[in-house]
């Protein structure tokens, strides 16, 4: 073989090194709503707004930064981390601090992220291995109401689209739904977000029927709520023959999921993983549960009895802790 052609070969070989060790391979996705992750006050800018917190310190800031990455690493213990869905940050110095100044820093993660129109101000983001997951598209949808051209103020739908080894590609939307208490108050914005989620699914089917989908988030409803019925089906075969996608707290059996938030003693199921039939096909694609010890995520609810997750806030007052949602994740498998 000449020379010349023995280095080209060469140098295809190391732009494929990456690629080449996982041609048969597995990841764990993480959905995590991490409450109120917010920017220190003194790091803020004039347009910053975090009410009802009027003070955030540097020093609780960064515990709390560390209690995600304790989290994270908890939930990830001997699986290979590929995505990492975030709610409830407000800013990318905030994402900079989880993925540079924590342990978390020894994975190789690029991130997705903007900031929204949220009354709130905070986003979604998603947080990627660069070294197995290879960006191919992102973009933000922003939530806008029947007969009205102009952006509701709440969280954008986050899509992004992956170039995995193989060549397939992955679809993933970020999602954290409106909050639970304007579905009581104004049902039609929720509606309005779904609508929104419902157009992306089509478009995204209609370029490609196979299309291989994976909708993670915070839904601030139960995952029996019917208005995911109309997006995602308990059952495979439902999801096919409706064009849906499956609801995957619904399709596993209960021994393999576990509730992620708890309110007044009683727990619910409202972060959720939606995934395209094509990912449970078992050929190409499988979606496993993942299941791990969360118990050091809980403390006793002395009001109710039992548990429930260790928040970090009590009020507005900073307390040792996480978050008041447990994190959720799925092992995706590709051959």
């Amino acid at each position: 073989m000449p020379i010349a052609l023995k280095r080209r070969c060469a140098y295809l070989l190391f732009l494929l090194l990456p690629f080449l060790g996982y041609a048969q391979e597995e990841f764990l996705v993480i959905s995590y709503n991490v409450e109120n992750f917010l920017t220190p006050t003194i790091w803020q800018d004039s347009t910053h707004d975090t009410a009802p917190f009027d003070w955030i310190t540097v020093r609780a800031f960064k515990e709390k930064a560390l209690a995600i990455s304790q989290a994270i690493r908890l939930i990830a213990t001997g699986h290979r981390l590929g995505l990492i869905g975030l709610c409830e940050i407000d800013s990318r110095r905030v994402i900079n601090h989880l993925i540079y100044e924590t342990p978390l820093k020894q994975g190789k993660y690029s991130v997705l992220h903007r900031d929204s129109p949220d009354h709130r101000g905070i986003d979604v983001a998603l947080l990627y291995q660069r070294d197995l997951l290879r960006l191919r598209n992102v973009r933000w949808l922003p939530v806008r109401l029947e007969g009205d051209t102009s952006v509701y103020p709440t969280r954008e739908l986050l899509y992004a689209t992956f170039l995995l080894p193989h060549t397939d590609t992955l679809h993933v939307v970020q999602c954290h739904l409106p909050s639970q208490m304007t579905a009581r108050e104004k049902p039609y914005v929720v509606r309005a977000a779904l609508s929104q989620l419902q157009r992306l699914l089509d478009s995204v089917r209609g370029r490609s029927p196979q299309a291989n989908i994976l909708v993670m988030g915070d839904m601030n409803m139960p995952v029996t709520d019917t208005l995911l019925h109309t997006i995602a089906s308990p059952r495979i075969e439902e999801a096919v023959t409706q064009n849906k996608l499956v609801n995957w707290a619904l399709s596993c059996p209960d021994s393999l999921t576990y509730p992620t938030y708890r309110y007044c003693g009683d727990w619910s199921k409202i972060d959720a993983f939606l995934v395209s039939p094509s990912l449970l096909d078992s050929l190409r694609w499988d979606c496993l549960p993942h299941r791990f010890d969360y118990s050091p995520l809980l403390e006793k609810d002395l009001e109710y009895g039992g548990y429930k997750p260790r928040r970090t806030r009590k009020g507005i007052a900073f307390r040792e802790g996480y978050s008041d949602h447990l994190p959720i994740g799925v092992i995706v498998r590709f051959k």
